[in-house]
């Protein structure tokens, strides 16, 4: 049985580990899916003991459910649970023109400090610290290997239905779409199944601290080799070339688990909820084109996401204005924001600020309708799109130690959150609840600013106006596989170039992050990395360990250029095919980009605020097809640090 001593006994994370993401059935921002996970439990306890089976599985199952509804009751100020449930419960609910408004639980002024896990014997065991908002994972089926799978949600989801499996338990079944279509009898890949039953929370790291640089490297290499291995072919140099790499990798991550005091490879890696992807098999002969990937021309979809915007309009095009040839792209970040920088950033803390002890309630942009909610995750309806607002990004609250929230002039809050190694995160907010300025103090009060908007466009972030609508259509002047690179297909000096590469166009301001999130336009503007070898499950957001390896190469790139700037802004976007209805598909890929970057972060160590979030359902589709696709069930990483911030940080 794998202990935490073991798993701590690296020299880069003996010391105390941090608060962690915690990724539980319900989100822990959500106090009322919690409660409704642990009446359950409870009921299915009670269930257990009436019918005479062993209510071991249930008795963990309400464990687990109460340790998750006690945290997030803690950080509501109830220590009590029946008294926390009775006064959520007793909560008033506006629902005013019969729409449904944001709302947020009420938070303490600070966070306790929170303590290093305590040593148990199994890692779904371990407390539940600060607990950022998560996606739900699955009990692992080897107590030191968790596979992550997607939360069952109020409004359940799914962006393909399903076949049916008989040696499928009952819960781990896809959630059915509310709006899905009438099932087709004849076709597997469309028959739905139950809604999935609750289940105990599991943790994305069992170890508690990211994985030591050194030991992520040796596995990027190792799944690079392995990939590369896996498209050689017997005898070849290529193939030679490729197994003695694979063999070298292995030998490096054995030597590092060793030196780490861990001689049980697979234990070594598990201790962190990784697994390596099995090694691959040179192939007998060169293959031949698949036909199945091949995709016809009438379902080939633009390179551009602004040019599928345009394609899926229903309002007439503005005629396209004249245009004299392009100029061609940027040699580099600083020439790209070329004029567009202010002369002068001011500090996040000038404005004096007053203390309160919840956060305000956030107004909702006058011509942005809601038309869907699941937990703070909320879809409205915006310009002829379907647009997600997570309310709450509590993944920032990763190794805090306290967080506050001030009062500013004009409706703006300014929150605070610090961290045990003396930095902070600070994040000024309008009414709305987007970011207007971000910036982190490290340990000796040294500010580098992650992201800031000028005070004369705040009202068009009030009234979420596109800004890429004042641009003219963009044009390529590159191939197009220097716009789009598959990270499956390069090693990680290329991975990194590509995401250090500049803007494709000139940048004419600097932009919200949630300005970028809502204009297709603006994000075209930078590169797009495509996860080709990271996939999903049928309507799930979850992340298995051993493509949870795969992603190692992404999170060292990442890692390497915050390196060199700490200040870079990586965009994770997530997808889904066009099976369902449009509104589970958009909170399934808002959940699948949120799996993701708390993997980057949990696992690898990429800090949260080096990464923002956006789903994008169905809208954005790799290959225009109604039915089920899997290049269409994707995760894409933009860096857009030149369009948020000065490039010096």
């Amino acid at each position: 049985m794998l202990t935490l001593g073991s798993a701590l006994s690296f020299g880069t994370i003996a010391a105390a580990a941090p608060a962690r993401v915690q990724i539980a059935q319900a989100e822990p921002t959500d106090i009322t899916a919690a409660i409704g996970a642990y009446r359950q439990a409870e009921a299915d306890l009670a269930a257990a003991n009436a019918a005479g089976s062993d209510p071991a599985g249930a008795q963990s199952a309400l464990d687990a459910a109460t340790a998750g509804l006690a945290s997030m009751c803690k950080m509501l100020g109830q220590n009590d649970i029946e008294a926390c449930i009775a006064a959520v419960t007793a909560a008033p609910t506006d629902q005013s023109n019969g729409e449904i408004l944001a709302t947020e639980p009420a938070e303490p002024l600070a966070m306790e400090p929170v303590a290093p896990p305590a040593v148990v014997e199994e890692p779904a065991a371990i407390d539940t610290p600060i607990v950022p908002e998560p996606e739900a994972i699955e009990p692992p089926s080897e107590p030191v290997a968790p596979t992550v799978d997607e939360p069952v949600q109020p409004e359940p989801l799914m962006d393909e239905a399903p076949a049916p499996s008989a040696d499928q338990p009952s819960d781990v079944a896809a959630p059915i779409a509310e709006d899905t279509p009438q099932t087709d009898q004849t076709s597997a890949e469309t028959t739905v199944e139950a809604p999935a039953a609750e289940k105990p929370a599991v943790e994305v790291n069992p170890a508690g601290t990211p994985i030591p640089r050194d030991l992520g490297r040796a596995i990027a290499s190792y799944e690079q080799a392995n990939m590369q291995l896996g498209l050689t072919v017997v005898g070849t140099p290529e193939a030679e070339a490729a197994q003695a790499g694979v063999q070298i990798s292995l030998a490096e991550i054995r030597t590092l688990c060793e030196q780490g005091g861990q001689a049980d490879f697979d234990a070594c890696l598990a201790a962190y909820g990784v697994a390596l992807t099995p090694v691959a098999v040179a192939m007998q002969e060169a293959p031949q084109p698949e036909p199945a990937e091949i995709v016809a021309p009438e379902n080939t979809a633009p390179i551009l996401d602004s040019a599928k915007d345009a394609q899926l309009s229903s309002e007439p095009l503005a005629a396209e204005p004249v245009q004299t040839e392009q100029a061609p792209a940027p040699v580099s970040d600083a020439a790209a924001q070329s004029g567009a920088i202010p002369e002068s950033i001011p500090s996040i803390v000038t404005t004096t600020g007053t203390r309160i002890a919840t956060q305000p309630r956030r107004e909702q942009p006058p011509q942005a309708k809601v038309v869907d909610q699941s937990g703070l995750r909320i879809v409205f309806q915006f310009n002829n799109q379907l647009i997600i607002a997570n309310q709450a990004d509590t993944r920032l609250n990763y190794g805090a130690t306290e967080r506050y929230v001030e009062q500013l002039p004009h409706g703006r809050t300014r929150e605070t959150i610090a961290r045990a190694d003396g930095s902070s995160l600070v994040t000024v907010y309008n009414r709305n609840g987007d970011i207007l300025h971000r910036s982190h103090f490290d340990k000796y009060g040294n500010e580098t600013v992650f992201s800031y908007v000028q005070e004369n466009y705040d009202q068009d972030l009030l009234n979420w106006h596109d800004p890429g609508m004042d641009l003219p259509p963009l044009r390529l002047t590159m191939p197009a596989d220097d716009y789009v690179l598959d990270a499956q297909r390069s090693n990680l000096d290329s991975l990194t170039g590509f995401l250090d590469s500049p803007p494709v166009e000139q940048v004419q301001r600097l932009y919200s992050i949630d300005e970028v999130k809502r204009s297709a336009r603006l994000r075209d503007m930078v590169r797009r990395l495509e996860i080709g070898n990271l996939t999903f499950q049928t309507g799930a957001a979850g992340i298995p360990p051993d493509q949870i390896g795969a992603l190692s190469i992404v999170a060292n790139a990442m890692l390497d250029l915050i390196d060199k700037n700490p200040a870079e802004t990586f965009l994770i976007e997530g997808h889904t095919d066009a099976v369902g209805s449009d509104n589970a598909n958009l909170i399934l890929s808002d959940q699948r980009a949120y799996s993701v970057a708390i993997t980057l972060t949990e696992v690898f160590g990429v800090p949260p605020e080096n990464i923002a979030t956006q789903g994008y359902g169905e809208r954005y589709l790799k290959v225009n097809t109604d039915k089920a696709e899997r290049l269409n069930r994707r995760v894409t990483v933009r860096r857009v640090t030149p369009l948020v911030a000065p490039v010096a940080g």
